[in-house]
């Protein structure tokens, strides 16, 4: 059981780092899917980077020690990232709209 809650503290301090690196607009840099800086996200998205980052540092530093209250934090942060992630429309998924929907079609020279 410790070895499995170190790990999963490795995954979770690896998710903070994500969302550290979504709030100081490196995540496009990095070769993030969503390709979005901090400023052009959504309100909704930009409030669960703020909130992610936190949650998962103390997921994280609370599973290391084998915590009780790191244990509490990791289940809030998955809850909450579950309802997030199904709720409030992704980014990426957002501008695959957007660009499906603004696209014209190329007219070959086949055609002409």
């Amino acid at each position: 059981m410790n070895t499995y809650l170190r790990i999963l503290a490795v995954f979770y301090l690896y998710g903070a780092l994500v969302h550290l690196a979504d709030l100081l607009s490196l995540g496009h840099h990095l070769g993030q899917t969503h390709g979005l800086a901090f400023p052009e996200m959504s309100l909704p998205w930009q409030i669960g980077t703020v909130g992610f980052a936190a949650v998962d540092l103390v997921a994280a530093a609370g599973l290391w020690l084998r915590a009780w209250w790191g244990v509490m934090a990791f289940l809030a942060a998955a809850v909450a990232q579950i309802v997030m992630y199904r709720s409030i429309p992704r980014p990426s998924a957002i501008i695959q709209v957007w660009s499906v929907s603004t696209s014209r079609p190329s007219r070959s020279m086949a055609s002409c």
